[in-house]
């Protein structure tokens, strides 16, 4: 009885088992079930930038939104660095972040120059800044208003079109 038993198992088994080799694992419907957040917002954020011995930057905003095109902060602020700058509104567009948009009483403060705006625009890949809305920009004790403004961060170049301009000697 117990032969008859096994040799029944045994036969059950080479059946499943033939059946089992004859399937294609690979046409099976796979799914990936890892987290993709389309859009995520967070509040109060704080930021610090740290090289080896001391705070190189300090980044604030009052929030942020991520979408799946671009990330907004709300009252931002940057201070340390190589400049200081203020916006009410920050948004990096695109995939590689080459395009920033700061919106509403900007000002970006270097060790050379006071640029302030309505809206600025950074283009990270060519370090430029500008802004096609009225501007005032300060040098020393020079004042540049105009109408549109184009600053080479590297190379300290400044092009500016529609020109009042009060310098001091």
């Amino acid at each position: 009885m117990a032969i008859k038993i096994f040799g029944i198992l045994i036969a059950l088994f080479s059946i499943i088992f033939a059946l089992v080799g004859m399937q294609n694992p690979y046409t099976m419907d796979l799914k990936n079930y890892a987290l993709d957040f389309k859009n995520v917002e967070a509040h109060h954020l704080y930021a610090y930038e740290l090289n080896a011995s001391s705070v190189k930057s300090y980044y604030e905003a009052k929030n942020w939104t991520r979408y799946n095109d671009k990330d907004v902060f709300k009252n931002f602020i940057n201070l340390g660095g190589d400049f200081n700058l203020s916006a009410n509104s920050l948004e990096v567009l695109g995939e590689k972040q080459e395009n920033i948009v700061f919106e509403g009483d900007v000002v970006y403060i270097s060790d050379e120059v006071k640029i302030m705006s309505e809206k600025i625009k950074y283009n990270t890949a060519n370090k430029q800044i500008s802004s096609d809305a009225e501007f005032k920009a300060l040098f020393n004790d020079n004042v540049v208003k105009g109408n549109t403004l184009n600053y080479d961060t590297k190379n300290k170049i400044l092009k500016v079109q529609g020109v009042n301009a009060w310098l001091v000697d």
